[in-house]
């Protein structure tokens, strides 16, 4: 008989390197966060290590020992009750996951350092985020059969309503911002002033008027009929604060979008409305999003909720809120319709030929149309001449001769010269603005599949872009990308949610859930005007978040002279205090045209060559002073027989 083979040994219990090391960090990194936090100098510490006279290194491992204690207690405790002990040990480990994380929260909130290293910021919100989603992934299996979480989960109402709140506390908070940047004389003519000129034009029923450009045209610039649309808002209340209103409320209505397209995407989900709030939240807590709420007005933001809406119609099917989407663009800006082209190809790849192929063909006869008819010039760039403004300059290094070159310069230079085209799109610049503008949404829109397609003119814009302004994170060009960016986010989740077993789809979606709150939120935080970023600027300026005492007196003068001047009256003013007066037929920029009726001006803006002139014309007794602000503002009236 065969001799029984003996049982083999059993093997002695082994920890796995991986476990044990993310279980230390667990441990530590809460003390030794705490000991960075409370640093009097966080930035010299954490940037350059220098510590305060009579600290040494040593002293923060008393720290990170003091919560090892704790968070190993905790260990020990889970240890103890657990039937197996490994997986149970193993799910703890990723359950604290935020814990190892929290080391990055002082580094991401040392001054200033979202301005100077926001790469760093950037990856740091991923860890964040990434830790948060582990965590509560791991405890969906317990968070489940909780009684209010299913109900919530399950709930028709709670969602939308949340969202709701969540749009209306922005439009509250940036509309105050807004404003208040507005009187503290943080507004420009260029913009502010030439839109609400604008619109008081459109008002009276005509047709893209402003005096402020060449011309005293818009489409010397730009063409924006949509605006003649929004005449009958503006006169309700004339003025630039009821574009600043109407601004940050159609931005934030691109929340509504965003929310419809997520539930629809994952209809399969019990909580699907819930994900709809989470990438809402995600377009509100949005950097660019705020940046172009507070800058100013421009006709071209009004185009992000509708790009979100027309991906949300080719998705659903509603062809009659495709069209209506597609027109609204059409009629917003003469550049959208490479927007509608890059629309239209997305529709292609969606198998809607017909549709696209009419989408196409409208985008390309409306701007033949725009440019032929309705602007000053044909050219895609347009010449810099008295009755038009050049913009080659913006993309000046993929146009050999940007004085006399064109569009079809560029396309030559894509053929011809490609290795200069692959250098010139992936500068670390552009790099770091497009981790940034995919930031609040995890980059999630790269497995967004067709919906790319939406992307594609405003990629293409960003790599071929030479001007800075052209990848500035807070401009009004950021929404040629972040609106198609969001809405490809909703379907890289989808695709790669699909790609895993059924079993786990809940969970991995409960966990991407939190991840893009979390990432959201330190985005908007960090980089947005939801805190008090150093690196969000509303145009070119640091944001003013309240007014000072001497900044209401200013505003409260110059309110009570602006309304002394008469209605009737051609007033020409400085860059800051254009938008101050602009609700009238003839503004004119000091500058370009330094006679008018009234003349008002912040003389820190006045160049000596003015300041000169202005001295000679009231010593000529052609101008006489009527109101002055200590020596910062001065109003003067033209005589009429000087």
């Amino acid at each position: 008989m065969p001799r029984a083979q003996p049982e083999p040994a059993p093997e002695p219990a082994r920890i796995e390197l991986r476990w044990l090391l993310l279980g230390l960090a667990n441990a530590f990194a809460p003390g030794l966060a705490l000991w960075a936090w409370t640093r009097g100098d966080r930035k010299a510490v954490l940037l350059d290590n220098i510590l305060e006279p009579g600290t040494t290194p040593w002293a923060a491992l008393a720290w990170g020992a003091a919560s090892a204690i704790l968070v190993g207690g905790l260990y020990l405790w889970v240890g103890a009750r657990a039937a197996d002990r490994k997986p149970a040990l193993r799910r703890l480990t990723l359950l604290l996951a935020p814990l190892a994380v929290t080391i990055a929260i002082p580094l991401l909130y040392v001054p200033e350092i979202e301005r100077a290293r926001r790469l760093l910021v950037v990856t740091l919100t991923l860890l964040c985020s990434g830790a948060v989603g582990v965590s509560v992934a791991t405890a969906w299996p317990w968070l489940r059969q909780r009684d209010l979480l299913a109900r919530l989960g399950a709930s028709v109402h709670a969602p939308p309503i949340t969202l709701g709140a969540l749009v209306l506390g922005y439009c509250a908070m940036m509309i105050r911002l807004g404003v208040i940047r507005h009187r503290a004389l943080e507004s420009r003519i260029w913009d502010l002033g030439i839109f609400d000129n604008l619109l008081y034009h459109a008002a009276q029923g005509h047709w893209q008027t402003t005096t402020v450009l060449r011309g005293e045209t818009f489409t010397s610039a730009h063409c924006a009929p949509i605006l003649q649309l929004l005449a009958p808002i503006y006169a309700i209340a004339p003025g630039p604060e009821t574009l600043i209103t109407t601004q940050v409320v159609w931005l934030a209505s691109g929340a509504i979008p965003v929310y419809l397209l997520a539930a629809d995407a994952f209809s399969e989900w019990p909580a699907r409305r819930w994900l709809g709030v989470v990438f809402g939240l995600s377009w509100l807590c949005h950097p660019s999003l705020h940046g172009v709420s507070l800058f100013d007005f421009h006709a071209l933001t009004l185009a992000a909720p509708m790009i979100v809406w027309a991906v949300y119609a080719l998705e659903t099917q509603r062809v009659g809120l495709w069209i209506a989407m597609i027109t609204a663009l059409l009629l917003t800006r003469e550049d959208l319709p490479f927007v509608v082209i890059a629309l239209g190809i997305y529709a292609l790849a969606a198998g809607r030929r017909r549709q696209a192929a009419l989408t196409i063909l409208a985008a390309l006869a409306t701007l033949a149309f725009v440019k032929l008819v309705l602007m000053q010039d044909p050219g895609i760039f347009m010449p810099n001449a008295e009755s038009s403004y050049r913009y080659a300059n913006r993309f000046s290094k993929v146009i050999p001769d940007p004085e006399t070159g064109g569009a079809t310069d560029i396309l030559a230079t894509v053929v011809s010269n490609p290795g200069f085209v692959i250098q010139h799109a992936l500068t670390p610049a552009k790099l770091i603005y497009m981790a940034t503008l995919a930031l609040p949404t995890l980059a999630l829109f790269v497995l967004g599949g067709r919906a790319l397609w939406a992307l594609s003119f405003g990629l293409a814009f960003t790599a071929l872009g030479s001007g800075s302004n052209l990848h500035n994170l807070y401009l009004h060009y950021t929404v040629f990308s972040f609106p198609a960016m969001a809405a490809a986010a909703v379907f890289g989740l989808r695709n790669l949610v699909e790609r895993l077993e059924p079993p786990h789809r809940t969970t991995i979606l409960v966990g991407f859930a939190a991840a893009l709150t979390c990432a959201g939120l330190l985005a908007g935080d960090r980089l947005g005007a939801l805190g008090h970023s150093e690196a969000f600027v509303a145009g070119h300026a640091p944001l003013i978040r309240e007014l000072e005492d001497h900044q209401r007196e200013r505003y409260a003068w110059l309110a009570d002279a602006v309304q002394k001047i008469p209605a009737d009256a051609s007033v020409t003013a400085t860059d800051s205090l254009g938008p101050h007066v602009s609700t009238r037929a003839q503004l004119y920029h000091f500058r370009d045209q330094p006679t008018a009726d009234y003349l008002v001006l912040h003389e820190a803006e006045l160049s000596p060559a003015e300041q000169r002139s202005l001295t000679k014309r009231v010593r000529l007794a052609e101008l006489e002073q009527v109101a002055r602000y200590a020596k910062e503002m001065v109003i003067y009236r033209r005589r009429s027989d000087p």
